[in-house]
């Protein structure tokens, strides 16, 4: 069975990944960026920036803008989404936040996506919940119905360098005990887990991180 969706986790930061789209999100209470949020506002020259300060996107919930990266990134093409307040992040709006930037996505006819790992709102929310919450709202994306048998959607995650070994390890957990139906991963070599993409010691993820619950 073709997958619809086909999970692998990127080696480069977003502007380097290779995709037709590039997704990125923040909370409306970072000020300024973080993240990868903050590259591409970067290597954009601003523009992200210009539009917060002119108060003509807050990065609420469901707020999305899209930009064409011009050379800038890889993908020709960005979308920036609004999650709300950090601490009022919960598992239920990380799976609306994939499940809309998933949607906008294929929309664009996107047959290859490269999205930011969502940030953590609070401290309940580990790399755990986020890959469950992230998965579970791609999945339900309204889009994600009609590409069933066209190869499916390529959603290459993109990891601070520091999450890199525990979105790995997440991924190869799940694989192991089996993806749900539709899913499959595409997983690096060891070797390209480079030991300067990593902090020393972060091989390994300090805490045991929590399966896909089915």
């Amino acid at each position: 069975m073709t997958p619809q969706l086909v999970l692998s986790l990127a080696m480069e930061s977003i502007e380097r990944v290779e995709a037709d789209v590039a997704i990125v999100t923040f909370f409306c209470d970072d000020r300024p960026l973080r993240g990868s949020a903050s590259r591409v506002d970067w290597r954009l020259c601003g523009r992200l920036s210009r539009l917060l300060r002119a108060e003509r996107f807050a990065g609420d919930p469901g707020e999305a803008a899209l930009f064409p990266t011009r050379g800038g990134l890889r993908a020709p093409m960005l979308i920036a989404a609004g999650l709300g307040p950090r601490r009022a992040f919960d598992g239920a709006r990380c799976r609306s936040a994939a499940r809309e930037a998933v949607d906008r996505a294929l929309k664009l006819r996107a047959g290859a996506v490269a999205l930011a790992l969502l940030e953590a709102g609070s401290e309940a929310m580990d790399l755990g919940a986020r890959m469950q919450g992230l998965l579970r709202g791609a999945l339900s994306a309204p889009a994600m119905g009609p590409i069933a048998g066209s190869g499916g959607l390529a959603l290459r995650l993109v990891a601070a360098p520091e999450e890199r070994p525990a979105v790995l390890e997440w991924l190869r957990s799940n694989q192991q005990q089996g993806f749900p139906t539709g899913v499959a991963a595409e997983l690096p070599s060891a070797p390209q887990l480079r030991r300067e993409d990593s902090p020393r010691g972060a091989e390994r993820p300090s805490q045991p991180i929590r399966p896909l619950v089915k």
